[in-house]
């Protein structure tokens, strides 16, 4: 969503609704922040458990008097599909996520008559909004420390790439281990074209992302004025 479609909604409200709105996009952004954090939680733990697997950290299950015996190979084979699936959830909701982040800041600049400036450094674009968003690790380390372009900017970026590749460098070993360590049968050939399946849709989503956001960073640019244009 384009900022102008934004704007044209608000205009079409009267001040007291867009208040009212604003207050219900923070809320929606802590919630959707609140889920975003139990899968990144629960990926972890897949990641554990499987590379767990390896030093025995998982064995027997011992219920009274039943015992059963860890699969390890079975939980092998259900970790990646599953893996993936919260890595789709993570992927919608971080895009959910960025367009509440993108209305707030709407909302906030047209609501409290903040400066408008697309090239401003702060992610949320005004440091008065940066105070009332929910805390993000992310987006403070944005503002504070990739804010220019220069060698510290370079350096800092290349673990914060890493993180952001890591699921997908997991998921690329996790399927090499599932078709070079597991039988031929139908039952796991299902699973792991599931997972591929998977993969093959979240990247794809990515990249349908990134493109909508070039697009839509062009269209506001565009509409964005550059200083000194109105004088003189």
């Amino acid at each position: 969503m384009t900022e102008k479609k934004i704007e044209n909604f608000i205009d079409s409200n009267d001040k007291d609704l867009n208040k009212d709105y604003l207050d219900k996009l923070l809320e929606k952004l802590k919630t959707v922040k609140s889920e975003n954090n139990k899968i990144q939680l629960w990926m972890i733990i897949l990641v554990v458990i499987y590379y767990g697997l390896d030093f025995q950290l998982i064995s027997d299950l011992n219920y009274g008097p039943l015992s059963i015996k860890s699969d390890h190979e079975f939980i092998r084979l259900f970790i990646p599909p599953l893996f993936t699936y919260f890595l789709l959830q993570f992927a919608t909701l971080n895009a959910q996520r960025g367009a509440l982040i993108k209305s707030v800041r709407v909302f906030g600049r047209k609501i409290y008559k903040l400066e408008n400036n697309i090239k401003e450094k702060s992610f949320y674009s005004n440091e008065f909004l940066h105070l009332i968003m929910p805390f993000s690790l992310a987006e403070e380390t944005q503002s504070k420390y990739l804010g220019d372009n220069n060698w510290v900017t370079t350096i800092l970026s290349i673990p914060l790439f890493l993180i952001f590749i890591s699921p997908l460098i997991f998921e690329y070993y996790a399927i090499k281990n599932l078709i070079l360590n597991n039988e031929a049968t139908l039952f796991n050939i299902t699973i792991i074209a599931f997972t591929i399946w998977l993969v093959i849709v979240i990247i794809g989503y990515y990249f349908k992302l990134i493109r909508l956001s070039v697009r839509e960073v062009k269209q506001d640019f565009k509409r964005t004025p550059t200083p000194g244009a109105n004088n003189g």
